[in-house]
């Protein structure tokens, strides 16, 4: 017997991303694209990222990961494309990995 799709399934696409937010934040999330909505994204388990530094050094000692909206226990948004200024697929195994730990 083999298997088709439903018509009422959603082909959809998910990868990690850097995003820029029109408001200046920078997060990292696995972001969902459903091929019906041109207009919004599906963000899960985002995370600010923030360089930690010791006084007077130019180059970063690491990152630190915070969530992006603190005060709920939800861990999927909706995000309006028109709030993003840029999105980067994160291909960087070490990022990858550090992020499916947080």
């Amino acid at each position: 017997m083999t298997s088709s799709k439903s018509k009422f399934e959603e082909p959809y696409e998910d990868f990690l991303a850097a995003i820029k937010l029109v408001s200046g934040e920078e997060i990292l999330s696995k972001v969902v694209v459903c091929s019906d909505d041109d207009d919004r994204i599906i963000l899960e388990n985002p995370v600010v990222c923030q360089e930690v530094r010791t006084p007077g050094a130019n180059v970063p000692l690491g990152y630190k990961f915070e969530p992006w909206i603190k005060m709920t226990e939800e861990d999927v948004f909706v995000l309006n494309l028109d709030k993003i200024i840029t999105l980067s697929e994160i291909k960087d195994d070490l990022v990858i990995k550090t992020y499916e730990n947080i």
